[in-house]
């Protein structure tokens, strides 16, 4: 459940089509004030302050560029000298000490660095020790993301876990802090120590497992320090993560006025309730723009629904994602679809939409990003084709049009009870097959064989794929997991064999089928699966 509360809010200057948030910015600058650092002190001499995400221990994107910010004494040199660099890189500071520069860094490799920066007013330095060059991951969703080893987690084998975690030094790890803000801001907030921490039994307690697993495992395969970024909050909705200018633009979210309404509130009362939060955010806040109206409201309605959970729309976009897409990163780990599995046809809108706004954000068109189908939950049925969580997967399967994604299928590692599943070593692993193999170029099964067409004959529906029978591992008789149905739309449990490189479904009570589902249920029964073990994507032939 969420805690606090706030608004988001978003939209755009005098019909400009550019997302309010980089607006913002824009003009912030221009007025000689960037909204994330009016919260750090500026210094009257000697003095250079970094924002939150920067620190001792921390991991840099290798063979990049490390884009580095902060404040400094107004109109001084800021000089940067780090230990892979031949020579000093400098800045100077603004009239309000705002400084940026870009750091070219090196191949990576399981060694520390100094990073030393000098503020010419009079010769003061602020050091970062122990910063290694690598590779950078962001995880982000809801619950099944931010389980932790332990704490409230307490996955799989933890307290071995737990102790293990002490052998992987070149392993780092930064927490966001859970926090939600009406506006765009730019300064990250950091949680778990206030910094980077080097991995250890007291790091991964309350951190991502999910975000340590997958990292132990790429440092082992790669050889270079791994840093891993926990941004999630638990029961958290896809339309928290994304601008109010991409929600508002026709994903489903058109008409949720009525769902304010049905609170209570009707549309005035509403767009004043908006209004006055926008209002005293933006209070003493000068010099800053005055707020557009639609910052707080849309012609077509508000800008998302009112979650079950507390979440509003964009707000955690606003406070914990947009802050740190100013740090260099490889790629993006999700997992979420829990929270909108009620709503699948938003989520197959909105979710990669999603994807390519926050590629847009870190300047990246084709950035990895990896994603968790969800997991199998609730009662096994044999027969149950309008589960919601049917119609998520399938929801979230369609953002692999998308270059550069990924998913990791989950529906046998799940627990009927249990929403949590501890097994957060396997989704993970199979994480880093995805990593290894599309951006790392690594020779390894990353995917199961997935579905292709179909054909009817004789009474049966044959299933192919994109890969032969030999991809597959063995089975022996029948093949769990097939539903079948006539014209009347009426599925019944099929009875799934191989024949050759295609599977024949049919049943008795299905004389002349039109139609077969796989894996298509809440809780599925898993038949199929890769020569390698991984399991074989839920589909389904038709489209009731």
């Amino acid at each position: 459940m969420k805690t606090g509360s706030a608004v988001s809010a978003g939209g755009s200057f005098g019909g400009d089509d550019t997302p309010l948030f980089l607006q913002l910015m824009k003009v912030m600058r221009v007025c000689g004030v960037v909204a994330g650092l009016m919260s750090l002190w500026v210094p009257a001499s000697g003095k250079v302050v970094l924002p939150a995400m920067y620190g001792s221990d921390m991991v840099v994107q290798q063979q990049s560029v490390a884009h580095f910010y902060g404040k400094a004494t107004p109109g001084a040199d800021v000089t940067i000298e780090a230990a892979w660099l031949k020579k000093p890189v400098a800045a100077r500071a603004d009239n309000f000490g705002n400084w940026e520069a870009d750091v070219a860094t090196g191949k990576g490799g399981r060694r520390g660095y100094e990073v030393r920066f000098t503020d010419s007013a009079d010769g003061q330095s602020l050091k970062l020790e122990n910063v290694a060059l690598g590779e950078v991951w962001f995880c982000s969703g809801q619950s099944n993301m931010e389980m932790p080893v332990s704490d409230w987690g307490k996955v799989k084998d933890f307290e071995k876990e737990m102790a293990d975690a002490a052998n992987y030094p070149w392993v780092r790890l930064l927490h966001v802090k859970r926090h939600t803000d009406i506006m765009p801001q730019t300064e990250p907030v950091i949680d778990n120590g206030g910094g980077w921490r080097v991995c250890s039994p007291e790091a991964v307690e309350k951190f991502s497992a999910i975000g340590y697993f997958f990292g132990r495992q790429m440092e082992g395969e790669l050889g270079v320090p791994v840093g891993i970024v926990d941004c999630t909050w638990g029961g958290s909705p896809v339309e928290a993560w994304v601008s109010y200018a991409t929600l508002s633009r026709g994903s489903g979210f058109d008409g949720v006025v009525k769902d304010f309404v049905k609170e209570g509130m009707d549309e005035l009362s509403i767009r004043g309730f908006y209004q006055a939060l926008v209002d005293s955010a933006m209070a003493g806040k000068n010099p800053c723009p005055a707020v557009h109206p639609d910052a707080y409201a849309h012609k077509s309605g508000f800008p998302g629904t009112v979650d079950k959970n507390g979440f509003l729309p964009c707000e955690l976009f606003n406070a914990m994602l947009l802050p740190m897409t100013r740090m260099e990163i490889r790629g993006v780990l999700w997992y979420q679809g829990e929270q909108n599995g009620d709503r699948p046809f938003q989520y197959q809108c909105l979710f990669p939409a999603m994807i390519s706004e926050w590629r847009s954000l870190w300047g990246k068109p084709e950035m990895p990003f990896y994603f968790v189908q969800l997991a199998n939950y609730r009662d096994q049925k044999d027969v149950e084709p309008h589960a919601e969580w049917g119609y998520l997967r399938e929801a979230q399967a369609e953002a692999l049009n998308l270059r550069a994604t990924g998913m990791a299928v989950a529906t046998d590692v799940g627990e009927a009870k249990d929403i949590h599943p501890k097994n957060k070593q396997e989704v993970a692993r199979r994480l880093a097959l995805l990593a290894l193999d599309k951006t790392y170029g690594r020779k390894v099964v990353s995917e199961a064989p997935a579905y292709a067409g179909y054909s009817i004959e004789n009474g049966k529906i044959y299933v192919s794929f994109n890969a032969g029978a030999r991809e597959f591992a063995p089975e022996t008789g029948a093949i769990d997991g097939f539903v079948i149905a006539g014209h009347d739309g009426r599925f019944y449990k099929g009875e799934a064999r191989r024949e050759g490189d295609r599977i024949a479904v049919s049943s008795p009570d299905v004389e002349f089928p039109v139609a077969v589902r796989y894996c298509w249920a809440d809780n599925p029964k898993v038949g199929l699966r890769g020569k390698t073990g991984l399991p074989v994507a839920p589909f389904r032939t038709d489209k009731w």
